[in-house]
Formats: C-alpha cells, structure tokens, sequence
C-alpha cells in the first residue's frame, strides 16, 4: 500500500511540474521532420506530432516560434525558446545547450547531384560548386561535408542557404553542382526537382530535442520528454510508430489525418456546449456545381464528399444542416457576407476571404491544373502569358490569378460554363480543380480537352469556412473534424475520388 501511495505521489509529482504552463518550442523549415502545414500556421511533422503527443499526456501547452534554423539555435542560446526539436548533437552543441537521452530518429547526409553531372565519389567533387544548408549538422563540424572534403585534399566552393529546398533548387536552376541535404528530406522531396542520388551518404546521426543549457526547468523537462519518448517506443501501436511509419514511408502532406486516430471523444468547452444548446440549428451554403466536392444531385439531394462529412459531424455534434440553395457558389458567397447563412462547408482559403471567413483545418485536398484543349502547346502558367485565361468567379482559382499572378482572367459563373468555352474555343486555357475538372470532362463529354499541367506542386487546402461573428462554431466543427477517424475518411474519398485518381495519373504520364 504504501509503495502504491509513493508511486502517485512521485507520478502526480513528475506530470504536473509544467502542467498548463506554455512551452516555447523552435520552428522552422525541414520536412518531413518538422515543417508548416499548407494553412501556414499549423506547424507539423514528424518531431511536432511526437511532441505534441507528450504535451497532451502532460498537459503542456505548446507555443511555436518560427524561423531559420541558425535563429532557433541563437533562442535557444539565450533561453528565449525553450525547447528545440530535431537537434543532433555535436562538441560545440554540447557546450551550448542541453539534449534529451532518447533518440527520436537517427538521419544521415546524402549528397546528391545534377542530372547532368555524374558524381560517384566525394573525389568526383573536386572544383565543384557545393551548395548546403548554413549551420547544419551536416555542413559544419568534424564529420559535416567542410571537413570531409578537406580531408580529402579537395577543393570545392560553398554556396550556404537558409533550407533543404534552396539547396535542390540551385541544382535544378544548374547554379550548383553538388546539394547536400538529410537523407529524408531527400528520400520524399528530391523527385520534384532535377536531381539524381548519388551513392555519398555520411555523417549519420541521432536526432534529439534540446534545450537552454543552464536551467535546471531544461533537466526535469528534458527527463519527461525522455520517459514519454521511452513509453511510446515501447508500445508498437503508439502514435511515435504511426508517425514514423507515415513520414518514412513517403508521406509528405501534414499528419492531421492520421493524428486524429487518437481524438476519438468530442471534448467540448462549457462556451461551446452552451453556443451548441443555443444554436441547434446552422445554415449551409454550397457551390451546386462544385462535383465530386459538393452539388446538388439530379434527385435534388445535397451530395459529395462535404456532405459526407456534415451527416458525420451531425451524428458528433446533434447540429441540424439546413442547406440553402442558391443558384451559384458566387449567391453562397453573398449570402454568407449578409449572414444569411453561417457555413460554407467547402471553400479554399484566400486572403480576400479572410476578410469575412473564419476557417477550420483542413479536412480535404486538391490540386490546381491547367486545362486546354487537345492541340495546345501550353505546358504551364507561364505558356499562358497572353491568352485567354477563365476561372469560376469567387472560386479560389479566382482568389489565386488575382492575388498571386499578374493574369487577368475571364470570369464564369460555374467551373462547367469555364470548361465548356474552352472546348469550343472561345478561351484557351481553365484553370481549376483536378477532381472537378475530370468530373466535367466525363459528365459533358468533351473529349477534345486534356489536363495540361499542375498550376503548383504542392496540393491545395479545402477547409469548412465559418462567418467571422461566429468563432464558437468554428471551434465546435474544428474539434468534431478532428473526431473523424482516417477509416471515415478513406471511405468517403474512395467513394468519390476513383475518376480523379486515374486522371492524376494520366497527368503525371502526360509530363513524363
């Protein structure tokens, strides 16, 4: 009995020594290991999600502070931070700062090469332009790129950027010959760029968290990351093995989906539990036209993949959805700024619409394309310059030609009208969405339009926007997301995806 009641005391001692207190942790750039999400505030990856997972069973409260990785290591220096993922430890590092015991991974430098430089050995380097990521563990110390060339009695020049992806930019633009990155970043990044592996591969190390070196706050914080860390290596369902098996095994988008495996339970505030009892009722807006996302059905009913999810939010939440038709998305958009409605539940973030809309995470992705017809020679954005280029109105292509290109384009009432002008040659180029687009091109059969390219590589955000008057329900639909598990998730988009998937395929063979 009395080693039950020491064993409390001791347990109740080591979770409540940071309870509720806030955590600054260091961000910055280096997926998959630690990066920001495609809503620019979340920050994900492999080191926050672990992270994250301890703070949840300790009760910390976690606040990121973003920058490079040299200005993360001079907060750290000086305690402004107190808390650094993705850290491997060297001589100089030890003398500055504090590391945890247990390895949360341990990762390697591989050099890779342009396409048309053959590099097989660091001799095959001699006199070549080296670019590299400035104060990385793989850059500077004794086993970092600097030292092992000069071992080697080679001459290179170094060009230091701020990041992994500047660094295979400068091979793919052929201002370098050589980019040494971490063999992750590489593994799950280096097909987007014109690069190639070579067989340099060195300086493996452990990747730990760290901390202010002086601070006996950084010891006990330190000693409870490192008995967390422990716990969930030891179990094999953990969410540290998810992860690492997600990132590891290619993944590239954030791990909101799968983290949320572990939220089952709607835990609501008392304020939301109030707004939810004074509000039962919450009124939708849609895009009619916006298949396989959302549109009305030829039976009248509301369908898609955002229906999908509201009859789940529904079963988690009690609310009632009231669907307001309107006869356009651009009709939605008004009515939710005159608050004749409260929710659209489907809708890409801009910031013209941050102006009026609250937005949820992301719950579902997209990509931009380029469609023209057969015979067209554009192969890009850039090919475009000069022609006629059409978008649906409001739609978040829309929000993309007019805040991040100098194109003015044609305005359509629906994404149907847009594709229908190119195929009878009245613009030259739509641009839209790809799960939309070979929706259109099978229900009108316009079999003289292809995919001619992605507008960007990186997918694109589709999230539940919210009148900004309404904070609490955003904050309700936010949790109940989070409640949905990936089986869900998976269902639905197996449901309504098969024809986007083969299209994106066709996409990618077409750019071969």
């Amino acid at each position: 009995m009395f080693r039950t009641i020491q064993f409390l005391v001791m347990l109740f001692a080591l979770t409540s020594v940071f309870a509720g207190e806030r955590l600054r942790v260091g961000a910055y750039e280096n997926p998959p290991k630690i990066f920001t999400a495609t809503d620019d505030v979340r920050v994900t990856g492999l080191f926050p999600e672990v992270l994250e997972a301890i703070a949840a069973e300790r009760d910390w409260q976690i606040e990121y502070v973003h920058g490079t990785w040299e200005e993360c290591l001079k907060r750290l220096q000086s305690g402004e931070i107190d808390l650094m993922p993705d850290v491997a430890p060297s001589q100089e590092r030890l003398r500055l700062y504090r590391f945890s015991d247990e390895p949360v991974l341990i990762n390697w430098a591989n050099a890779y090469a342009r396409d048309d430089i053959p590099i097989q050995s660091f001799l095959d380097m001699a006199d070549k332009t080296v670019a590299v990521m400035r104060g990385s563990i793989h850059t500077e110390g004794t086993q970092g790129i600097k030292a092992l060339v000069k071992q080697f009695g080679i001459s290179c020049e170094f060009i230091e950027v701020a990041d992994y992806h500047e660094v295979l930019m400068l091979l793919d633009a052929k201002q370098a010959h050589v980019g040494i990155v971490n063999r992750l970043f590489g593994a799950l990044h280096a097909e987007n760029y014109e690069v190639s592996a070579t067989p340099i591969i060195f300086n493996p190390r452990v990747l730990l968290f760290a901390a202010p070196k002086d601070s006996n706050r950084s010891v006990e914080l330190l000693r409870q990351i490192d008995e967390s860390l422990r716990r969930l290596k030891a179990n094999p369902d953990s969410i540290y093995h998810q992860v690492l098996s997600y990132y590891l095994s290619g993944g590239q988008q954030e791990w909101v989906e799968e983290s949320q495996l572990y939220r089952r339970s709607l835990d609501l505030t008392e304020t939301e539990s109030t707004w939810l009892k004074e509000n039962p009722t919450v009124r939708i807006g849609i895009d009619p036209g916006f298949a396989p996302f959302e549109f009305i059905g030829k039976d009248g009913e509301f369908s898609g993949m955002a229906a999908d999810y509201l009859e789940i939010l529904k079963r988690k939440t009690g609310l009632e959805f009231e669907i307001v038709e309107n006869e356009s998305w651009s009709a939605s958009i008004d009515a939710i700024k005159s608050g004749k409605i409260d929710v659209v539940p489907c809708v890409g973030v801009s910031e013209q619409r941050k102006e009026f809309l609250l937005f949820t995470d992301p719950y579902l992705k997209f990509a931009r394309v380029l469609v023209t017809r057969l015979d067209s020679p554009v192969q890009s954005l850039e090919d475009a310059a000069g022609l006629d280029v059409g978008v649906q109105v409001d739609s978040s292509h829309h929000a993309f030609m007019t805040e991040q290109t100098d194109v003015q384009p044609r305005l359509f009432s629906t994404y149907e009208e847009v594709m229908l002008a190119v195929s009878k040659g009245e613009i030259d180029v739509a641009v839209g969405n790809l799960a939309v687009t070979t929706h259109v091109m099978q229900d009108l059969a316009l079999t003289n339009l292809k995919l001619a390219a992605y507008v960007s590589p990186e997918p694109q955000a589709l999230c539940m926007g919210v009148r900004r008057d309404l904070p609490q329900l955003r904050s309700i639909l936010d949790r109940a997301l989070q409640t949905v598990t990936m089986k869900e998730r998976n269902l639905i988009l197996a449901k309504w995806l098969p024809l986007a998937s083969s299209a994106h395929t066709v996409l990618c063979l077409r750019q071969e």
